[in-house]
């Protein structure tokens, strides 16, 4: 309890993976190029050009890379209302 009836709490949570599918398309490649939109940086990928005669060769994998973290914070406070 903080001063003045104030209550906090603090909460984090993190998520490793085990084991965990990775998908891969071996019909495309890197185009070099980044998309800075939204804030985040990831490659584009165009069709490799020996590709014509398929649009996608999916591969599953096994990965045991890849985690997530979250962290919350709150403060609440109660008020007494009289009418």
């Amino acid at each position: 309890m903080l001063p003045g009836g104030i209550k906090a709490t603090l909460e984090g949570m993190f998520t490793k993976n085990l084991n965990n599918v990775r998908y891969r398309n071996y019909a495309l490649v890197k185009a070099g190029e980044k998309d800075y939109g939204n804030g985040e940086v990831r490659p584009i990928y165009k069709q490799r050009p020996d590709a014509r005669l398929y649009s996608s060769v999916i591969a599953l994998e096994n990965t045991d890379k890849g985690y997530s973290y979250n962290f919350t914070a709150s403060l609440s406070k109660t008020f007494a209302f009289w009418s």
